[in-house]
């Protein structure tokens, strides 16, 4: 190296040394002076920009933890402006980023599963929109209202006509399961503290409220709903994945997630998650492909002795356990309630009768998108006709019975895809999470009669990328699907048809 290179190479380094104690002393003074999100804003900017363009499913995976207010220490529930949060922030980001890497990359054919989510996307993002249009027209409501009141919905619909012709890589999934798991299992922990009265997370964790019920304290927050879909795929890879990392990963996760639900207290989801756990599964094991089938039999075995084994520990250990115990107290208490007509079943169907007796003749289509604020419904909580104890009737009474049709409609598509029986001569990065996906499904339709998570915007969000990703070639098996994914981005075809070492 001659004389001048080395004084020009010096000269560099000191230049970039001069700028980098620059940068630390002005980020000390925003600091010290209360000015950090000043620094924070730019930053944060510059780094979500850097993962869209490099790594699309951690992108996609941190948008939608801040569409559930899952971001540890960030509370995107917060109010940006007149009725617009940063969730809802969260979720136009997203769609505006998937539209430009639809627009500025590689045209993408989606398979036949994401063809069909998104036909489903179009048909109800064209019933929405006329269900806006007619309440403007029919009910006197400013369009910016009707809209805002049933944005969840008009999101879900945008979402699932956009994602499926995003171009993800086998990488993208992984990459997007590992930042939810990342989150979900922070917010279980963070969750059981609060439920046990260990500690207190704080800002670790967003709650919306908590309720204490006999020793426990339950907590409220729009990331339970993740909670049950992470739980459903842990179990998936404990039961069916080849690979032994991911059921050494998937093990202590739903471990983690099945103490996250059981503290939960929520009795709707344990019924829905038992109800799809027993009926998925016997389809699994009496349908599908022989290996798979064995494989399942005899984990399921491995698992029920298991289960079986800790509660008799459990009931020698601690004898009152199950006679006193919280759990089973919340448990008896569906049949004393359902006997008696109190508790909260008595006050959801009080609602329930309201509600049906105010649509009458307007089941079809429902009253359309309508504020309390300039309808007030007499009878109904706070006057509207939207409550997050009634479900379904969320849809009904909104969009009416077409409206909730075409919202189950991709996830009952998606079901059936999911229980169809794989190719024996093909498989897959994460096939195995077909069992999860049909399990998850089975249990949210369950519970739908009573929980949102089909009808709030946070639910709804978390539906659209889990269907999203069980349309992928990386889960599906489907030979068209594996052609149409081999891209400049994509993993190579071989990749995907390889055989997995059990």
């Amino acid at each position: 190296m001659t004389r001048s290179a080395s004084i020009a190479r010096f000269g560099g380094l000191a230049v970039m040394a001069l700028g980098l104690v620059g940068v630390l002393l002005a980020t000390g003074w925003l600091i010290a002076a209360g000015q950090a999100k000043v620094l924070l804003i730019p930053v944060a900017a510059a780094g979500l920009l850097a993962l869209a363009l490099t790594q699309r499913g951690a992108f996609i995976g941190i948008f939608m933890l801040a569409a559930m207010d899952g971001l540890p220490f960030f509370d995107t529930s917060r109010h940006v402006a007149s009725k617009i949060t940063i969730e809802d922030v969260a979720v136009a980001t997203l769609l505006i980023t998937a539209v430009a890497w639809i627009l500025f990359t590689d045209n993408h054919r989606p398979s036949r599963l994401g063809r069909m989510i998104s036909f489903a996307g179009v048909l109800l993002s064209l019933w929405w929109t006329w269900t806006v249009a007619r309440s403007w027209s029919g009910e006197n409501v400013s369009l910016m209202h009707a809209a805002s009141f049933g944005r969840d919905f008009g999101f879900f619909a945008l979402l699932l006509v956009v994602l499926p012709y995003v171009r993800l890589t086998n990488r993208d999934i992984g990459v997007l399961l590992g930042v939810l798991t990342a989150g979900v299992c922070l917010f279980a922990v963070g969750q059981i503290v609060i439920a046990l009265g260990i500690g207190q997370p704080g800002s670790l964790i967003h709650i919306q409220r908590t309720l204490a019920e006999s020793g426990v304290t339950r907590v409220y927050a729009t990331m339970t709903d993740l909670v049950t879909a992470g739980l459903a795929v842990s179990i998936s890879a404990c039961l069916l994945a080849r690979q032994r990392k991911a059921r050494l990963i998937g093990l202590p996760v739903a471990i983690l997630l099945t103490t996250s639900t059981i503290l939960q207290l929520t009795r709707a989801r344990w019924i829905g998650l038992v109800v799809g756990l027993l009926l998925v599964s016997l389809w699994f094991v009496l349908t599908d492909d022989a290996r798979i089938a064995a494989t399942l039999r005899r984990r399921l075995m491995i698992a029920i002795g298991a289960l079986v084994f800790v509660g008799l520990t459990v009931a020698l250990a601690a004898p009152g356990i199950f006679s006193s115990g919280t759990i089973i107290q919340r448990i008896t208490s569906v049949f004393t309630e359902l006997q008696t007509g109190g508790g909260t079943v008595a006050i959801r169907e009080t609602v329930t009768k309201t509600m049906t007796a105010y649509l009458g003749e307007k089941w079809p289509g429902g009253f359309g998108f309508l504020p309390p604020a300039t309808h007030y419904f007499e009878g109904l909580p706070e006057g509207s006709i939207r409550d997050s104890d009634v479900g379904v009737l969320n849809a009904v009474m909104t969009m009416g019975a077409i409206g909730a049709a075409l919202i189950y409609l991709p996830a009952v598509a998606m079901l059936i895809a999911c229980l169809r029986r794989a190719p024996r001569q093909r498989t897959a990065p994460y096939s195995w999470l077909r069992y999860g996906g049909a399990v998850w499904i089975a249990s949210t339709l369950v519970s739908s009669v009573t929980l949102v998570t089909f009808f709030s915007a946070s639910g709804l969000v978390m539906t659209a990328v889990f269907l999203t990703v069980l349309a992928h070639p990386s889960v599906s098996t489907a030979r068209q699907a594996v052609h149409m994914t081999t891209s400049v981005r994509s993993t190579p075809t071989r990749v995907l048809e390889r055989p997995l070492t059990t």
